[in-house]
């Protein structure tokens, strides 16, 4: 009976593992569609490295802590594509910044947006750095950008991953 049961048990197991020789495919990450609305270098009022903004009311609370004015917003909508067709329901503005820069000329590209697990997103962007024969303003910047998500319940984790275009 006992012979029984372990050959059982380990017929099921070698029946679950992948046959020798054979490789076990690693699962893509879920991603998130995203377009960028806006971007700058100055985030003045931002202590968190990412704000999510589910409402008008907060979008404009972001905007103004951005030094955003409503003509600038206006010109956003205007312009048309990442503010149009705004669904708070099922929408939401994630604005994430970069640490501080010694110049002008840096700017966070948002690459991608994945799922890390069940609920929980993460932001990967890289900070671009200005061409070496760009002229760039001598003031200590903290670039930063705008996207537009689907809704979700948690704010996302910013990553910044290296630039390898320089």
């Amino acid at each position: 009976m006992r012979l029984a049961a372990a050959l059982v048990l380990v017929a099921g197991l070698v029946g679950a593992a992948p046959a020798l020789g054979e490789q076990q495919r690693p699962t893509r990450p879920k991603t998130m569609t995203f377009v960028t609305v806006t971007s700058g270098d100055q985030a003045f009022a931002a202590s968190e490295p990412v704000l999510v903004a589910r409402s008008e009311t907060e979008w404009v609370s972001l905007a103004n802590s951005l030094a955003i004015d409503e003509e600038q917003r206006a010109s956003f909508r205007q312009k048309g594509a990442a503010l149009d067709g705004l669904d708070w329901a099922k929408h939401q503005l994630v604005f994430a910044r970069a640490p501080e820069q010694p110049t002008g000329g840096y700017r966070l590209e948002v690459t991608r947006i994945v799922e890390a697990r069940p609920g929980a997103w993460t932001l990967e962007a890289r900070v671009r750095k200005p061409n070496p024969d760009d002229l760039v303003m001598q003031v200590i910047t903290t670039p930063w950008t705008i996207v537009r998500t689907a809704r979700t319940a948690s704010v996302p984790r910013l990553q910044l991953v290296k630039d390898r275009t320089r």
